[in-house]
């Protein structure tokens, strides 16, 4: 089976690798993404609305993030 990258995988992996600026931020709110969705895996207690919506915001917060950086890192 062959797992295919996404474009936003592909997008940070590209940001990791060229230590674009400010980077470090989102990668360090995408690290605690992973960690709070893990959390939920293993404990389907953890999960409610409010912990969704809270995640939603952060996945968010980290695409935002990821774009402006982007935008201003190749673009410019």
């Amino acid at each position: 089976m062959t797992r295919k990258k996404s474009e936003f995988l592909c997008c940070v992996t590209r940001l990791k690798e060229s230590c674009a600026p400010g980077f470090e931020r989102a990668y360090r709110l995408l690290l605690k993404f992973k960690k709070d969705i893990t959390s939920i895996a293993q404990d389907e207690q953890k999960y409610s609305a409010k912990h969704v919506e809270d995640l939603r915001l952060l996945l968010g917060r980290i695409i935002g993030t990821c774009s402006a950086i982007v935008s201003l890192y190749y673009e410019e």
